[in-house]
């Protein structure tokens, strides 16, 4: 599997260093004038999640996915490939920027709310949330398809302040996530809570995936 990361790494390695530059620094230090770590996670993770899908959009508005299938892989190793790239883009890029946010003189967020075990599960958290819807949609729709769905979000957002209906359900949806990891913690401790955490990412990464693999065998390139 590492030869894919290689690969999208070699491929894309302009786009990759320029955008793992830049991202970090901006959510470095728009995130430490943030007061909610919840928020700063949240902030991180879909950002650090576009970086991570940018290979395969990039490749798939180039036409270039077909050369991907002329490896001696299967389409399910390639997903694989992709998962595992996401991930350790989402990883780095978390490491980068709260290196930034911590350095970032006036910063309102400090070590112990970017790196305490409740703070590093929640971003895990939102990571897996994002990169589980957003991976089999730019696999079945692409950049375009992609961009669209982020466009139609915003203005059903915007569309959703204007009437002032449905915020606090939508709100409630998007903070369950944190107050889920908070609960385990509190339930189970901190070994328990990272272990029931972690399962639940397995579980929802895996189903993600085998959408993935599904959406990839049926779509022509």
């Amino acid at each position: 599997m590492f030869k894919f990361i290689l690969k999208d790494f070699f491929l894309h390695k302009k786009y990759i260093l320029s955008l793992g530059i830049l991202y970090p620094l901006y959510v470095g230090w728009f995130g430490s004038r943030l007061d909610s770590p919840r928020v700063y996670a949240l902030l991180a993770a879909f950002m650090y999640m576009i970086v991570a899908l940018f290979p395969y959009t990039r490749e798939d508005k180039l036409k270039a996915v077909g050369l991907s299938l002329s490896l001696p892989a299967t389409r399910r190793e390639i997903i694989l490939g992709r998962f595992l790239t996401s991930w350790t883009l989402m990883t780095g890029l978390w490491i980068l920027g709260t290196a930034v946010a911590l350095l970032m003189s006036g910063g309102k967020l400090g070590a112990a709310h970017l790196l305490g075990l409740g703070s590093i599960l929640t971003i895990l958290a939102y990571m897996t949330a994002f990169l589980a819807v957003f991976t089999p949609l730019a696999i079945r729709f692409g950049m375009v398809g992609l961009m669209i769905f982020l466009v139609a979000m915003q203005v059903l957002g915007i569309v959703a302040m204007l009437l002032r209906a449905r915020t606090q359900t939508l709100k409630a949806l998007i903070g369950s996530v944190g107050r889920g990891v908070a609960t385990a913690q509190e339930a189970l401790g901190p070994a328990g809570a990272v272990a029931a955490v972690l399962i639940v990412f397995l579980i929802v990464n895996y189903a993600s995936f085998e959408l993935s693999v599904f959406l990839f065998k049926r779509k022509d390139y």
